[in-house]
């Protein structure tokens, strides 16, 4: 069985084989050894059983934040050896794949190129708590409308992801598929957590290995709308426009806030489907491909890692262009701007859906 956690950056550790997540079509709950998170007296045969700290930490954990129990050797596969939990955070370099197809990181990407202890560039991944410097240019997240969340140049892995949910059981009955759909019916029934604003929750089909091995048929499912600045608030757009509110939506001229809802745009759109741009250039992405992956507006198990791509299959997300917790790109780019070249015959980054360029 490939799948051992169904969600990732949160804070609880797991050990190989002991801790998993029973999951059905809409809720998770971890089952297992409770010791092996947590530490009820933090001590055992007259020793400490935290693991890189001597502070107290909530819930009685026995690590110090999410990103311990994330961090992992490149050689390690898809979770880390010590915890079993899916790797954010390499302490070597993960040798990411210039065009971004690579085994070595995970569907988010990876925070080493942000970390401090990796290559500490701000331009690369979120600047997260415990794991980066506070951002030296940005006071506050491009396209910010809110203002929050950005404290001291910095987020928190709970600025994204849903809190205290790892435990979180809305009375399901639970199976342990290696894949699923989470309709966003609830925290628990989240995808992987994310949130969509107030109680509202994002949806998706989540892969069981979080895409450490992938193909057109093997991935994550990204719930997309339709139709652009609708919003919906069970996308992932909606999740990115908590933070990035300023880059989607209708466009205002006045304010030059908003990326419009028809060609001409102000900004790349998302939650757009390619079928209905402008041009025949967008027919050519028939086959799903993880380097620039789309987006699906159908919603349920059958969804799940389809590889025809079709009206309603072809929805631009944001991750169709960046990762969520960072790469060796700028702007946290799948791939590198830079080998854009048009004219060239390229087939990579960009040009998986700008196929005539």
């Amino acid at each position: 069985m490939k799948k051992l956690l169904t969600r990732t950056l949160l804070c609880s550790a797991m050990a190989t084989g002991v801790f998993l997540l029973a999951q059905g079509t809409a809720d998770a709950v971890m089952v297992g050894l409770c010791n092996k998170c947590h530490a009820m007296h933090n001590s055992q045969d007259g020793t400490h059983m935290t693991v890189g700290t001597t502070q107290a930490q909530n819930y009685l954990l026995r690590v110090a934040g999410c990103v311990a129990c994330h961090t992992g050797d490149a050689g390690d596969g898809a979770v880390s050896a010590q915890w079993s939990a899916p790797i954010v955070l390499h302490t070597t370099d993960p040798a990411y794949d210039e065009t971004g197809n690579t085994g070595i990181t995970l569907a988010g990407g990876n925070f080493y190129w942000v970390a401090t202890s990796g290559d500490a560039e701000d331009n690369k991944g979120h600047n997260v708590v415990g794991v980066a410097s506070p951002d030296a240019t940005l006071s506050e997240p491009p396209g910010n409308t809110v203002g929050t969340n950005f404290s001291g140049n910095l987020i928190e892995c709970e600025s994204c992801h849903i809190g205290g949910a790892h435990h979180y059981n809305a009375g399901s009955t639970y199976s342990t598929d290696t894949d699923g759909w989470a309709d966003g019916s609830s925290r628990g029934a989240s995808y992987r957590f994310l949130s969509g604003g107030g109680a509202s929750y994002i949806q998706g089909g989540e892969n069981g290995d979080w895409e450490f091995t992938y193909a057109s048929d093997d991935h994550n499912a990204y719930y997309g709308d339709a139709t652009p600045a609708t919003g919906s608030s069970d996308t992932f757009q909606a999740h990115c426009n908590l933070c990035h509110g300023d880059f989607h939506g209708t466009y205002v001229p006045a304010t030059d806030l908003g990326a419009g809802s028809a060609s001409p745009w102000r900004r790349h759109p998302t939650d757009f489907q390619l079928s209905a741009a402008t041009g025949t250039e967008y027919a050519a992405y028939v086959t799903y491909e993880v380097q620039s992956p789309v987006g699906t507006n159908t919603t349920g198990a059958g969804s799940l890692s389809f590889s025809a791509v079709a009206a309603g299959d072809d929805i631009v997300v944001c991750t169709s262009c960046h990762r969520a917790h960072g790469s060796p790109y700028a702007d946290m780019l799948r791939w590198s701007y830079g080998l854009m070249d048009a004219g060239t015959g390229g087939t990579d980054g960009c040009f998986v859906c700008h196929t005539t360029k």
